[in-house]
């Protein structure tokens, strides 16, 4: 997919905001920046695999999501050898995360296509050019770019959204993991699973489980056959978080 294609369904997806919310107008930069950034999500379904003979994910407790973002970054990992003989082993992960709420209330559609058209955006551009985005909706001051995803030295996957809220971070562990779907963007070597994390964190826990759903690419090759010893691959996805 072409970046024209990309800017196409963004901007069709923020259009569709306002068409699907008739009721309601903004009276102020500002007001239309807390809306396009901070959506209700009571009308916002996970998505499912849907197709034929594959498995899916178990449904959430909860009936809505209390926070959706967009990921996007590499997918880390680590050779023994570049021999063939020797398989990628995985290391963790790290990505942006940018605001998708309005997305997934108001347009799931074109929420659903952007993990694909990400990976044809260089990851150094990727908060720029959505930011952009929304800015022709919301105002040049709009940050859709509302946390990070890291993993620890224990390989305990993060979600770091203190720059929003202090505290607010999610520690998980994967409970539950199914193949994406066929029609997945593969990217270089394949889109990288659907997970469920459950909550692994003491003390005040704000998310009780988190989903990473609508995978592109972040699988590593078959083998280390030509590779380095650490290395990333690109991909894109959708996480939910749930209450």
């Amino acid at each position: 997919m072409q970046i024209v294609s990309v800017f196409t369904l963004v901007v069709a997806g923020f259009s569709a905001l306002s068409s699907a919310a008739p009721h309601w107008r903004p009276k102020t930069a500002h007001e239309l920046s807390e809306r396009v950034a901070g959506c209700p999500l009571d009308k916002a379904v996970l998505p499912m695999v849907n197709e034929p003979g594959m498995k899916e994910l178990s449904n959430p407790s909860k009936s809505y999501p209390v926070r959706v973002v967009i990921g996007r970054g590499t997918q880390n990992y680590t050779c023994a050898s570049s021999s063939e003989s020797d398989v990628p082993v995985a290391t963790g992960a790290k990505a942006h995360l940018y605001d998708a709420s309005c997305l997934a209330q108001y347009a799931p559609e074109i929420l659903h296509s952007l993990p694909s058209a990400l990976l044809d955006i260089d990851k150094g551009k990727t908060g720029r050019f959505i930011t952009k985005q929304a800015s022709m909706w919301a105002g040049e001051d709009t940050d859709i770019n509302v946390g990070v995803h890291i993993f620890n030295a224990e390989k305990t996957p993060i979600f770091d959204y203190a720059k929003q809220e202090p505290n607010d971070i999610f520690y998980g562990k994967k409970n539950e993991g199914v193949k994406a779907p066929n029609k997945a963007n593969k990217g270089e070597y394949g889109a990288v699973d659907w997970l469920l994390l459950g909550a692994v964190q003491t003390g005040e826990v704000k998310y009780s489980a988190a989903y990473r759903v609508v995978t592109a690419g972040g699988s590593p090759p078959p083998t280390c056959k030509g590779m380095k010893k650490n290395f990333e691959v690109t991909y894109a996805t959708e996480y939910w978080f749930y209450d």
